[in-house]
């Protein structure tokens, strides 16, 4: 394992400018996660939302209304989309909780349909009112499926809900927690992309020279051999970036080890393994470490900017949305939100999260592909 030994002696010698950007970038993703701690009293006295119901006027969505009274102030809005997005901006409501149509009608199903909630980035107000509507949806549900009837299962279900209002301060306060997790996570583009690209490309490029190529033809092993020890050592420190990575936001963030955050760190290894697959690439094409410093950190720009990391999706140009839809970043953001949204996962949320990691995958193995192409057509040209 020669070759394997003397890629980390090559990163080495560069390690400082390696870790410099790693931690850089990371205390970066760091501060953006931070939550800072709020007690229940202040955060119902901040918290301002707008409810658009979009459905008939019914009994659930008057339920919905009382059980978000005492958490919340509720504001009056347009509930054209323009109006809601220049709420949310100007911050004049933290949440907008849209009820759309049809969701009286299947609330007691087992296809019901979801409330949809837009919200400012890192706001106290979505967690407060997520947790407290699903408390009501599963209380509801349960006494409907003992054989209670709707009226009286809502009618209790807003009871239960209130009296259960000290109960929900530790779950909300995990949610909190996983707000910043999933804010962090998607810095993961940034400080992992930029941290891969030097991990690839500065041996890539170095065993690359002419000389040195000369030199690997009189070598005792084949240059598959090389190669394969070259790119398992890239390999190797990359998943240790990753693993330290999120040690860093699981220790910062206090995270409990749940589904939501176990599907959010195999969708970040997804991820990892696509932005790999653009480093080879870029190792590939260029021949100075520098140039590859140029290209990975616009690219690593427009995924965050076209993801909603940087900006909320719903703030996005309809021209960046369309760009961003056919990027992986765009499939990899929305993972961390499903992942984030449910406490109880479906076979539906499960299967879609799968869809998106494959498709993460799939661009993965075609930017390796696409370096092996190019990596044949130089050794023929020489």
């Amino acid at each position: 394992m020669q070759v394997f030994k003397l890629t980390f002696k090559l990163l080495k010698k560069s390690l400082p400018i390696v870790m410099i950007s790693f931690f850089a970038f990371t205390l970066m993703a760091v501060a953006v996660g931070y939550q800072p701690n709020k007690s229940v009293s202040d955060s119902i006295s901040q918290v301002k939302i707008a409810i658009v119901n979009e459905d008939i006027d019914t009994n659930i969505t008057k339920a919905i209304e009382d059980i978000l009274l005492d958490v919340a102030e509720i504001i009056e809005i347009e509930s054209d989309k323009v109006s809601i997005q220049t709420a949310l901006y100007y911050q004049k409501v933290d949440c907008v909780l849209i009820i759309p149509k049809g969701y009286s009608d299947s609330f007691f199903s087992s296809d019901s349909i979801t409330l949809e909630k837009m919200t400012i980035p890192g706001s106290f107000a979505a967690v407060q009112v997520e947790t407290r509507v699903n408390t009501f949806t599963k209380i509801a549900t349960a006494y409907n499926n003992s054989g209670i009837s709707n009226d009286t299962s809502i009618k209790m279900a807003i009871s239960d809900t209130m009296l259960n209002s000290n109960t929900q301060v530790v779950g909300t306060a995990k949610s909190n927690n996983l707000l910043s997790l999933n804010m962090f996570l998607g810095y993961a583009m940034l400080a992992l992309f930029i941290n891969f690209t030097y991990i690839f490309t500065i041996p890539m490029i170095a065993v690359s020279k002419s000389n040195l190529k000369h030199r690997q033809s009189c070598a005792p092993i084949s240059s598959k051999n090389m190669s394969f020890q070259l790119y398992l050592a890239c390999f190797v420190l990359s998943l240790g970036s990753i693993a330290l990575f999120v040690l860093i936001g699981f220790i910062v963030f206090d995270i409990a080890i749940s589904m939501q955050a176990v599907w959010m760190v195999i969708t970040l290894l997804a991820m990892s393994i696509c932005l790999m697959g653009i480093s080879f690439l870029i190792g590939t094409i260029c021949k100075s470490v520098n140039t590859t410093t140029f290209i990975a950190m616009p690219l690593s720009m427009l995924f965050c900017f076209s993801s909603g990391v940087f900006i909320p999706k719903q703030f996005l140009d309809s021209g960046f949305i369309a760009l961003g839809k056919i990027l992986p970043s765009w499939l990899y953001t929305s993972n961390l939100d499903i992942a984030y949204s449910n406490s109880v996962f479906t076979s539906a949320n499960i299967s879609e999260m799968l869809l998106n990691i494959g498709i993460i995958l799939t661009f993965a193995v075609t930017f390796v592909l696409i370096a092996i192409v190019i990596q044949k057509y130089k050794r023929v040209e020489r």
